[in-house]
């Protein structure tokens, strides 16, 4: 890898800097930059109907000429509007707090560590078996990434949906006698804040780093194929205090273990936006790993399951198929834990715009809604061991799990001018309906495409999908 790093060198200096947005282009088959994409700030990338990459990236206008050899194709010029409708840093955790109360003491509240500016970093385990029995253990993580203010939401929102319905709908109260679902809304407070007052497209968190560049990279904080980029990476895997409090959560490692805290973490699903798509690891290479049609076949159900909820369209890959990343944590994940099944998963929207890390307000609800039932579906999995797991037993077209809850509702795809998964094309007769045992909305949503769940990273309709870099 040492071949690359002076490139990073001249170019990376200008992510403490104001930037604008640029979209670059990349050969499907240059590893080359591949790898120098990996270490930038790239906002969203894609693949082109031709498997050509496009990426967009952060830059100044005079270090832009730097990345000739990409061929920058235009600058995006940005037109961004704070909506009041994401809650700031003090609502969010009297949310969380609130879990704690509403719950009866089936959920618990603690505080995992602290950031690099001293705010609290919290996390939440819910469950209604509180024996000693060694449980299935899953984990729920977000806002790892400043900017993408609903990768907070959504496993927010699902942590308030199970204590909700922890009663009353037989299928919840049922996973929560058999698991223990651990949840990390906020992993870097520090930064959401900044990003909320102060620069809307801010990534990182706010280390102040020897060179007086502010900002590392969470994910790519973490120890597996972990590169030094400057201080953009850290100074080493786990120099940043928002990593090590979650990386001594999944491992109960804190100098005082908690008396609740995990045994044995057994999945893991990590929430960030933008591009509506579930990654599976390695992203360091393209080497596909030893458990690599296991982890394809998890996300491909789970994929099927966003769609059934509300017609959106979540393409399924390798985390590498688009470019590398290093230090990233499900990578990690995957390393220090036998290979249990971890996930990215990249929320809305789904294409390129302006606006894309700010998700219309209206779309929040939905957005949650259709990814309810691929985690419970995952925690379902961890639990038996099965992956064909009927989410529909009476076969009405509703997912057991959302049936007579607040999101027992039609979704509202109406922001989109063709249906999710056609993109720019027509429909035709290729397209076939999810399988049977994972129960699909015929009443609401048109059939889906085979092509969406093969691990093929070109497919999707022809269109260019827009992703942030996990």
């Amino acid at each position: 890898m040492a071949k690359y790093i002076p490139g990073f060198v001249l170019i990376f200096f200008f992510c403490s800097l104001q930037a604008d947005m640029f979209r670059i282009r990349i050969e499907k088959d240059d590893e080359y930059l591949k790898h120098l994409a990996g270490m930038l700030d790239v906002a969203g990338a894609g693949k082109t109907s031709d498997g050509t990459i496009e990426l967009m990236v952060n830059a100044v206008e005079s270090d832009i000429e730097l990345l000739g050899e990409f061929g920058v194709v235009d600058e995006i010029v940005e037109n961004i509007e704070i909506t009041p409708d994401y809650y700031d840093l003090d609502q969010i955790y009297e949310r969380v707090d609130g879990l704690e109360k509403s719950s009866g003491g089936r959920a618990q509240v603690f505080v995992i560590g602290r950031s690099i500016e001293d705010r609290e970093i919290k996390a939440v385990r819910i469950s209604k078996n509180n024996s000693d029995a060694d449980l299935p253990e899953i984990l729920l993580a977000g806002t790892h990434h400043a900017r993408e203010w609903i990768s907070y939401e959504v496993p927010l929102s699902i942590a308030e949906f199970i204590v909700e319905n922890m009663d009353s709908n037989p299928y919840v109260s049922d996973i929560l006698e058999r698991s223990v679902i651990w949840l990390v809304p906020v992993l870097n407070p520090d930064g959401y804040v900044y990003s909320r007052d102060q620069e809307r497209y801010w990534r990182y968190n706010r280390r102040i780093n020897p060179d007086m560049t502010v900002g590392v990279d969470l994910n790519r904080n973490y120890d597996s194929s972990w590169m030094q980029v400057e201080y953009v990476h850290g100074t080493g895997p786990f120099s940043e205090p928002e990593t090590v409090a979650i990386r001594d959560l999944m491992k109960n490692s804190f100098e005082k273990p908690f008396e609740n805290g995990i045994k044995s973490l057994d999945g893991l699903i990590t929430y960030h936006s933008y591009g509506q798509m579930i990654l599976y690891p390695p992203g360091s290479t393209n080497d596909p790993a030893e458990k690599s049609e296991y982890y394809n076949e998890l996300a491909s159900k789970m994929a099927e399951l966003t769609f059934s909820e509300c017609g959106s369209v979540y393409l399924v890959m390798q985390t590498s198929g688009l470019y590398f990343t290093f230090g990233e944590m499900t990578e990690w994940f995957m390393n220090s834990f036998d290979g249990k099944p971890s996930f990215t998963i990249e929320l809305r929207p789904h294409m390129n715009g302006v606006n894309d890390f700010v998700l219309p307000a209206g779309q929040i609800m939905d957005t949650v809604k259709e990814n309810i039932t691929p985690a419970m579906y995952l925690i379902e999995h961890i639990i038996t061991g099965k992956t064909a797991i009927n989410m529909d037993n009476d076969g009405n077209g509703k997912n057991d799990v959302i049936e007579n809850t607040r999101y027992d509702y039609k979704c509202d795809r109406s922001d989109l001018e063709l249906p999710d998964f056609e993109n720019n094309s027509e429909p035709d007769d290729s397209f076939e309906e999810p399988d049977d045992d994972l129960g699909s909305d015929k009443d609401k949503n048109d059939e889906m495409p085979d092509a969406f769940f093969d691990g093929d990273p070109s497919s999707g309709g022809g269109g260019c999908s827009f992703i942030s870099g996990d």
